[in-house]
């Protein structure tokens, strides 16, 4: 094989199969774990409306194009449900993690797939995570598994995997920026360059915060401008998150929007899914490192008082601004 040749394979595999840390897949796993539970929990109530003949829905679209794809008796709609948060709860904890995930991502699509009406961007998250899950180690660490295996929730020394998983959840990531950076090009680029998008969402009350909407009627010029930089960044957004030196910056820009999004909007605190995915575009040795320098104690007061706002924001944002 040419030198060449050898090198392009050598590069290919070091970034697709080369070993490194599980600890950034087991932060992840915590956070997205949690956030699909945000998602599950408050359908409980409904679920007679959502999955079984006596509900709202199945009138409108019986789902006739699958047949197994049919409403649910009463108690095995509950069944369902009540089993998908249980394994929800194992994947956050780590137990079993892998069977977990696999269960809990069977449950999740066939009753998404009930819901066909109404299929929405959060719910294809969950699933796709769901399903790369379960081929990852991410149940290695911070986990009932790692307990169990060495009586320590949080092993001394960090387990290996290899990188793909990983490497394919962060490209899923910029896929889905790109293709919605795509689609609001195609669609509506006009109104969204003009900041006229944002703008007409924050003055509806049945969709932003009260006071949300005061600001955008109180000042439509700087939020029609800070809505067109905004849009201008998130088109490149998906391309930065794959790029090392970029990646700081679309890690910055991305929780920024979201966090934006969470506090001015009524949108459901499920969509912490999506922002969590962002702790995988880090080097996992960072988070090694961090996490070395968290257990000796060593790390500075100012970054670990950043870390505990960034997160406290978010979740903040999420549940009160409801």
């Amino acid at each position: 094989m040419a030198p060449a040749g050898r090198a392009l394979r050598e590069r290919w595999n070091g970034y697709w199969f080369a070993s490194e840390p599980v600890i950034g897949l087991a932060i992840f796993r915590i956070a997205f774990g949690a956030s699909a539970l945000l998602y599950h929990l408050p359908r409980l109530p409904y679920v007679p409306a959502l999955y079984t003949p006596s509900g709202f829905l199945w009138p409108i679209q019986p789902a006739s194009w699958l047949p197994i794809i049919a409403p649910l008796s009463p108690p095995y709609a509950y069944f369902l449900s009540l089993l998908l948060i249980v394994s929800l709860v194992a994947v956050t904890v780590g137990y079993r993690t892998r069977f977990a995930a696999l269960v809990a991502f069977c449950i999740h699509t066939y009753l998404a797939l009930l819901e066909s009406f109404a299929t929405n961007s959060i719910r294809r998250v969950i699933a796709i995570y769901l399903l790369l899950l379960v081929f990852s180690k991410a149940g290695a660490y911070f986990s009932w598994e790692a307990r169990r295996l060495t009586g320590r929730w949080a092993p001394v020394l960090v387990p290996q995997g290899a990188a793909t998983p990983r490497r394919l959840m962060v490209w899923q990531l910029a896929a889905l920026y790109m293709l919605n950076a795509a689609m609001k090009v195609t669609y509506g680029f006009r109104p969204w360059i003009r900041g006229e998008t944002i703008l007409w969402a924050l003055k509806d009350i049945t969709w932003s915060q009260p006071w949300a909407s005061r600001l955008a009627l109180a000042a439509e010029m700087p939020v029609r401008v800070g809505s067109a930089l905004g849009f201008l960044g998130y088109l490149f957004l998906g391309p930065a998150l794959l790029w090392g030196r970029t990646a700081a910056f679309a890690i910055a820009f991305g929780l920024s929007w979201h966090f934006i999004t969470l506090v001015m909007t009524t949108i459901s605190p499920a969509w912490l899914a999506w922002v969590s995915i962002f702790i995988l575009v880090p080097d996992p040795r960072w988070w090694e490192r961090q996490w070395e320098l968290f257990r000796r104690r060593q790390i500075s007061r100012p970054r670990l008082a950043l870390a505990a706002s960034v997160a406290a924001a978010f979740v903040l944002g999420a549940v009160v601004g409801r």
